[in-house]
């Protein structure tokens, strides 16, 4: 059963990564092609270029890429032990789901604000990605008490 707990809670992050990964993209190609007035008077400087957008973009781009390869890390460690797991593999499996899931939330809400009344959109799938997020924040064990096990671990 407790591997069954381990290998769901590195499915929950990989699916919540996936879900990071998605409301990234959505808001960074909408700073990139949405187009406000810029210094020649005319519409034609992508909001991107304003560095409120890339203040609050940009750093979460940086810890989803941190995030992704901490959990292959966590994959491949994984994968290597057969049979009953080593403290170190458990405290991994229990560190990475919260880390990632609470990231996602953050990502996804900044992502939505970033974004405008277009965030607001159905076909911009924000509201499905924070869903997501709070079922992986909650799902295989919540967050906060997988970090209190790790901590005592």
């Amino acid at each position: 059963v407790a591997d069954q707990l381990l290998s769901g809670r590195i499915c929950i992050a990989s699916m919540c990564m996936a879900g990071t990964k998605v409301a990234l993209s959505i808001a960074l190609r909408y700073a990139a092609t949405r187009l406000t007035v810029g210094p020649k008077g005319l519409s034609d400087s992508p909001i991107l270029i304003y560095q409120l957008q890339q203040k609050e973009l940009l750093p979460l781009l940086a810890e989803t890429y941190a995030l992704n390869l901490g959990l292959n890390h966590v994959k491949n460690q994984f994968a290597k032990v057969k049979g009953l797991k080593p403290m170190s593999v458990i405290i991994l499996c229990c560190v990475i789901k919260p880390m990632i899931s609470w990231h996602m939330n953050t990502t996804a809400t900044i992502s939505r604000e970033r974004t405008g009344g277009s965030g607001y959109l159905s076909c911009n799938k924000f509201g499905n990605i924070i869903g997501f997020s709070h079922a992986g924040m909650t799902a295989e064990g919540d967050n906060r008490v997988l970090m209190q096990k790790v901590s005592k671990d």
